[in-house]
């Protein structure tokens, strides 16, 4: 029996983008609240094409959209500072994720907490929302409050067997401890 096998070896530079909108309250100010998505795709492969609208073009516009509305909060809203992470690489085992965390501009130690967008609900509203990290850390009352407030129903990962909460941008963050998770479309509609 024998194998042969080809490979080359491409080297790349590749960047994160961030904002930071800084926070109003004299203490609360030095924490900061992170809200990431990946804006690379599979592009093609070989006669195979991945637009990427889905994955992640609208996680991108989810968070820019995060950012516009938290600069139009009236000052004494936004104690917080908050960070919109545009993450590179994330088709490539999290490397741009992976990069921030081993080296954050703003202290992880200060890092509240990690909300990841990825894969968005393109199909219209749901009477319910998941998410994947459910009883991983303290966030998951927030998300329920937050759920409330708009009469829908908090369900967890709806297929755990795959993985997602360790595939994903926020998962290096909650690997240093910081309290993430990775936002999903419900699937009530």
């Amino acid at each position: 029996c024998s194998l042969d096998i080809h490979h080359s070896v491409e080297r790349l530079t590749s960047h994160n983008f961030l904002a930071r909108i800084e926070g109003t309250d004299p203490k609360l100010k030095e924490e900061t609240l992170v809200f990431t998505a990946h804006w690379d795709h599979l592009g093609q492969k070989g006669k195979d094409i991945y637009h990427g609208a889905r994955d992640n073009a609208l996680g991108c516009a989810a968070i820019l959209e995060i950012g516009r509305a938290l600069r139009t909060l009236a000052p004494e809203k936004r104690k917080r500072s908050v960070l919109i992470l545009f993450t590179t690489c994330e088709e490539q085992i999290l490397l741009g994720s992976l990069w921030y965390v081993a080296n954050p501009i703003y202290p992880l130690l200060k890092t509240v907490a990690c909300m990841n967008v990825d894969v968005m609900n393109t199909w219209g509203k749901t009477r319910d929302m998941s998410y994947s990290g459910k009883g991983f850390s303290e966030l998951d009352e927030q998300v329920e409050k937050a759920a409330k407030r708009q009469q829908r129903l908090v369900t967890g990962e709806h297929t755990p067997e795959t993985g997602m909460f360790y595939r994903s941008d926020h998962f290096p963050f909650a690997k240093h401890g910081v309290p993430a998770i990775y936002l999903k479309n419900g699937f009530d509609h």
